[in-house]
């Protein structure tokens, strides 16, 4: 599970930083399906409602279930609930991921991520597919 936990700071990406633009509005990002890619973990499909967000990685062979916690208008917070290709798997890792929307893209956004488990920030671009 320590492994599903370094993938999903990986993909998902996220951290408590500063806006880079002032008035970034992320109401639009907050219900949606989304893409990450990039050359490490391939292709993260993401479906996110009000209250939780399904992420799926062929590459790595997982597909989960996380809650969305939302602390503002562009910082939102990630926990696993649920491994949907193993149910009956309940040693999920207690890993949380704080993401915070920076910047609004021609095809999404720009969000930096951090974890409790770690002093990785890591950057991405998220893709909105709807």
């Amino acid at each position: 599970m320590k492994k599903l936990a370094i993938i999903l700071l990986l993909i998902v990406s996220n951290t408590y930083c500063q806006n880079k633009k002032e008035n970034v509005n992320c109401s639009s990002f907050k219900i949606g399906k989304y893409r990450i890619v990039d050359k490490l973990s391939g292709v993260t499909d993401i479906e996110r409602t009000s209250k939780y967000q399904i992420e799926e990685n062929k590459k790595h062979k997982y597909k989960i279930k996380l809650s969305v916690t939302w602390i503002n208008d562009c910082t939102y917070q990630l926990k696993v609930v649920e491994d949907l290709m193993n149910p009956q798997n309940k040693n999920l890792p207690e890993m949380i991921l704080t993401c915070k929307i920076i910047e609004k893209t021609n095809n999404g956004y720009l969000q930096v991520s951090s974890s409790n488990i770690s002093e990785m920030v890591l950057k991405k671009e998220v893709i909105k597919l709807d």
